[in-house]
């Protein structure tokens, strides 16, 4: 969904109403079509420096997208990002599936809803190891709007981009 002027608290209770299509489960089990983006960082630090940034939705506004949330991630929480393209905001409604806590890892997982650009699942985590602590963010989606269909290309593009801007954002929370 597009607009000139949005209504990000009407969208949020729009998108709370509304049920993931069956992209909930596509990053263990991708169809054949979606696109695959995966990428990761090492940062420096422990997990406890990260983890909660992560589920109080740092990364994403570090990121440059506007957050409007129904709460931290949690599942069944719902969230609608924006992201200005120009004068226009692509409205991002999505609903968090997982939530992983525990000493190695805390993530979660997002499924989008009707009204996003793209039909898909995407999950973001930081995850401790000996070497230190590891930021993933792995998505499969495909178009679901028709200029995303019609330009698949530019849609994949702007999603790489965004994917860049997290990692960027996760940069930014390591501490000196």
């Amino acid at each position: 969904m597009f607009a000139l002027r949005p209504d990000f608290a009407r969208t949020l209770a729009d998108a709370q109403t509304s049920t993931p299509d069956e992209s909930a489960g596509w990053l263990d089990h991708p169809p054949t079509t979606a696109d695959r983006v995966s990428h990761s960082i090492r940062l420096p630090g422990t997990l406890a420096d990260y983890g909660q940034a992560l589920l109080d939705w740092e990364v994403h506004r570090g990121a440059g997208l506007r957050v409007t949330a129904s709460g931290p991630a949690a599942v069944g929480a719902t969230v609608v990002l924006g992201y200005r393209i120009g004068p226009v905001w692509a409205l991002i409604p999505c609903r968090v599936t997982v939530v992983e806590q525990s000493e190695q890892v805390v993530s979660f997982t997002y499924a989008t809803l009707p009204g996003h650009p793209e039909s898909g699942a995407e999950r973001f985590a930081f995850v401790a190891d000996d070497d230190g602590v590891r930021f993933e963010v792995s998505a499969v989606s495909r178009p679901a709007f028709w200029g995303s269909r019609l330009v698949p290309a530019v849609s994949r593009r702007v999603q790489r981009q965004v994917t860049d801007q997290y990692i960027e954002a996760a940069r930014g929370l390591a501490r000196p």
